[in-house]
């Protein structure tokens, strides 16, 4: 009888969905020096989770000359989960290193099952610095007021990082290419003198 009386009481009082399943991911992406970069900003569910809307904060960390900066944010493009169910996505840019939107859907909620991309982040690398970077989608700006989420409901979210590698110069190139032919001739020579 208790335990009757206890599922009972958990099922009036949980939701029929939880959606606790939620996530928003930054991922880990590896950039060239000089470059400009669409890269993915990825939403995941399991089957019954719908969504109709998305707040998305994003910031690059450091913010300083030399981090890689932001160049655009679509939430509503070709391949993202709101494409074509976009009531129209609002963008902001706050400074170059720090971005936001939120888009709707039209009609509805979309069902977010598996993995998709939720939007593409457009990062230049031009005049970046070589290292490691923090891309931010929670407490950006260091406030809790701006942590992504899918509309106000139960999301988890997970920051990604920004790896930017500088590319090599012709110059570095071609003294490699000139070392290895000096190993090789040399291999060549000692090989001839073993044989003769």
């Amino acid at each position: 009888m208790m335990y009757r009386l206890v599922c009972a009481l958990l099922c009036t009082v949980l939701p029929a969905s939880s959606y606790a399943a939620l996530i928003i991911d930054g991922g880990q992406h590896e950039l060239l020096a000089g470059g400009e970069y669409k890269i993915p900003i990825m939403a995941r569910g399991d089957d019954g989770d719908k969504v109709e809307g998305v707040n998305l904060y994003v910031q690059i960390t450091p913010n300083e000359p030399g981090t890689p900066f932001i160049t655009g944010l679509d939430i509503e493009g070709p391949g993202t989960l709101f494409n074509p169910n976009s009531a129209g996505q609002q963008v902001f840019s706050a400074d170059e290193w720090t971005w936001g939107g939120d888009n709707l859907t039209i009609s509805g909620k979309l069902a977010l099952e598996d993995e998709i991309p939720l939007a593409f982040l457009t990062v230049n690398t031009v005049g970046a610095n070589p290292g490691v970077y923090n891309l931010l989608l929670k407490k950006v700006m260091g406030s809790d007021a701006f942590t992504s989420d899918f509309g106000g409901l139960p999301t988890t979210v997970y920051d990604g990082t920004i790896t930017v590698t500088a590319v090599p110069e012709p110059a570095s190139c071609l003294m490699l290419a000139c070392g290895v032919g000096i190993l090789v001739v040399g291999e060549f020579m000692r090989r001839r003198k073993i044989s003769t």
